[in-house]
Order: C-alpha cells, then sequence, then structure tokens
C-alpha cells in the first residue's frame, strides 16, 4: 500500500495522543462537542446583529449552501468510499468512536463548520467576528484528525465543498431552492 501525503501527516499527528492528556480534553472537546457551541454562537450573532430580513437571506444561505454541500458530501461517499483511518490502520490511537466507519471522505465537521465560517464572511461579518469563526472551523477541522477520526485529505475536501457550496449559495437560493420552494407551496395548497 502506497503511503500518502495525508497518510504520512495523520500518522506523524496520531502520534501526539496521550503525551500530555490536557490538551487531548481539548481536542476532544474541539472534535465532538465545539461544532454545536459554533453554530449556535453564529446563530446567535446573526440574531443579534442581522435585521429581521437579512437574518431571513442567511438562514436561507446556510441552509442552501449545506444542504447541497451534505448531498454532494454522501454522494461522494457512496461512489468513492473512504474508510476511516480506525478500519485501515487498527493500530492508531483513537480519542473518538465516531457514530459510523463507512465515511470518512469529505469531513462533515469540516464542511458545515466552513460554512458556518464563509456564510457570515459573505454577508460582512467585521474581521474581528471572523477571526473567531475562523479559529472555531480550524479548531474543529484540526481536532477531527487529531483524535483519530480523518484523515488531512477529508479535511480538505470538506474544506473545498464548503467554500465552493457557500460561494453558490447565492445562485443556488435564487435558481434552484426558492423556484422548488414556490412551486411546492403552490402546489399543496
Amino acid at each position: 500500500m502506497k503511503i500518502s501525503w495525508s497518510h504520512i501527516l495523520f500518522f506523524k499527528i496520531n502520534r501526539s495522543i496521550g503525551g500530555h492528556p490536557r490538551r487531548d480534553a481539548v481536542m476532544l472537546f474541539c472534535a465532538q462537542t465545539l461544532i454545536y457551541v459554533f453554530v449556535s454562537v453564529v446563530l446567535l450573532w446573526a440574531l443579534m446583529v442581522l435585521p429581521p430580513e437579512p437574518f431571513k437571506w442567511f438562514i436561507q444561505l446556510i441552509m442552501t449552501a449545506g444542504f447541497f454541500a451534505l448531498l454532494t458530501s454522501y454522494s461522494i461517499a457512496l461512489v468513492w468510499p473512504h474508510r476511516r483511518p480506525s478500519l485501515e490502520f487498527p493500530e492508531i490511537q483513537q480519542l473518538l468512536e465516531p457514530l459510523g466507519t463507512w465515511k470518512s471522505f469529505p469531513s462533515d465537521h469540516t464542511l458545515v463548520s466552513f460554512i458556518f465560517f464563509s456564510i457570515p464572511l459573505f454577508v460582512g461579518a467585521p474581521w474581528y467576528v471572523l477571526t473567531l469563526f475562523f479559529l472555531f472551523a480550524v479548531s474543529i477541522s484540526f481536532a477531527r484528525v487529531y483524535v483519530g477520526v480523518h484523515y488531512p485529505r477529508d479535511i480538505v475536501g470538506g474544506f473545498v465543498l464548503a467554500l465552493g457550496y457557500s460561494l453558490l449559495a447565492c445562485w443556488l437560493l435564487g435558481e434552484v431552492t426558492q423556484p422548488l420552494y414556490v412551486f411546492f407551496t403552490d402546489f399543496f395548497r
């Protein structure tokens, strides 16, 4: 088996587990729980800062980008499966047991995290808010590799999908999701 750059980097990071229990605990929190804190903080920020109509648009953008990105993520996983590191290398250390082992690429945690960073970026959040959101997204993504549930390539894949669908969210909202919404609401009246 040829070892890729992603495997090499993963093994280098994975060797760190167990050396510093506090760091392990922080990484476990970031990998498992921080995404809920992050999503709540972003939504709270938007609710407090954006007027009602821009807030509605913000939510529509996040839902549109999230739906299409997750749909693509699961489609990629079905067509081109990548197993989690623990299945390929049972000897690795793992701080977290994921819910499923069939899907590793791309990382859904990274995908969601960077959508929740990108959409505020595109709606004009101030730099200090964006810096905080970026740190949240990077922490979640890195921690997923650190705890042993993703390869670095999975993180890159999740980031690329998040960025792509965040950039397309306005177009998708206007050309796909809103027309579908109007069609179905008219159809079921």
